[in-house]
């Protein structure tokens, strides 16, 4: 008697539910392109403050470069608009021509704010008088179109 043998066509093993692994895929996609937005917005972020925070720097230093050198015409020229308005050309230039000769100074500390749409500064310095003294000042400056005005007279 001849056997026989019953052919089955072999069938695919059942689908597995890939609805998991479809969700993590979907959160990893997700989570790459927020951290990586997050990065790129802190980038932004860091290289806005960093260049307001060297322009407000290297006005306050004009602004003393000036009084260092005895140039209080053009440290009036670096004063806000509120300052000036406050204050005649002649009787600014008389109160700086009336303070003590300085010999040098140092940054060391500088903060930027920006409250209500209007951008600020305080840039911290310590002054040395010729005579051998040293005193801290800060030096408020405000932004008035693209450029750092200093605000006040230095007392």
């Amino acid at each position: 008697m001849a056997m026989q043998f019953e052919y089955t066509v072999p069938q695919p093993p059942p689908r597995r539910n890939s609805t998991l692994r479809t969700v993590l895929i979907v959160v990893g996609v997700l989570a790459v392109l927020c951290c990586g937005g997050g990065g790129v917005g802190a980038y932004f972020l860091f290289n806005k403050v960093a260049d307001s925070t060297s322009a407000a720097r290297a006005a306050a230093e004009a602004y003393v470069g000036a009084l260092e050198s005895g140039d209080f015409a053009a440290a009036y020229g670096l004063a806000c608009a509120e300052t000036r308005g406050n204050h005649t050309q002649d009787d600014y230039v008389a109160a700086l021509g009336r303070q003590p000769k300085i010999q040098s100074h140092k940054v060391v500390g500088t903060f930027v704010r920006n409250s209500n749409g209007k951008t600020s500064a305080d840039i911290t310095m310590d002054v040395t008088y010729a005579e051998g003294s040293t005193k801290r000042y800060v030096f408020t400056l405000v932004e008035e179109g693209d450029a750092w005005k200093v605000c006040g007279v230095p007392s």
